[in-house]
């Protein structure tokens, strides 16, 4: 691996594999089994590769949604009235169109 003014060389192996320098993945965080984005850049016949690591699904979205659940427990019969009504509801709707 060789660098010139902020410049990284390295071979692809037969595998496609590239080696990153330490310092670069200290830098960007990535660490052994991270998701790494990378991304070849589009234009004239110079191609630029743009690298950053990427959090995976389950940390990207980990807390986004909050169950909307009640503070208390529902009787049991007031659940099955709540269903019945939004089935009437959805059922009056699609007869309706």
């Amino acid at each position: 691996m060789s660098t010139r003014e902020g410049r990284y060389y390295s071979k692809v192996t037969a595998k496609g594999q590239v080696t990153l320098p330490a310092h670069l993945r200290q830098r960007l965080r990535i660490e052994p089994g991270d998701l790494v984005e990378v991304r070849a850049g589009e234009g004239d016949d110079s191609q630029v590769i743009e690298l950053r690591r990427r959090r995976s699904l389950i940390e990207a979205t980990a807390g986004i949604a909050r169950p909307k659940v009640p503070q208390e427990p529902r009787p049991w019969d007031e659940v099955e009235e709540l269903v019945r009504d939004e089935i009437g509801r959805r059922v009056f709707e699609e007869t309706t169109r």
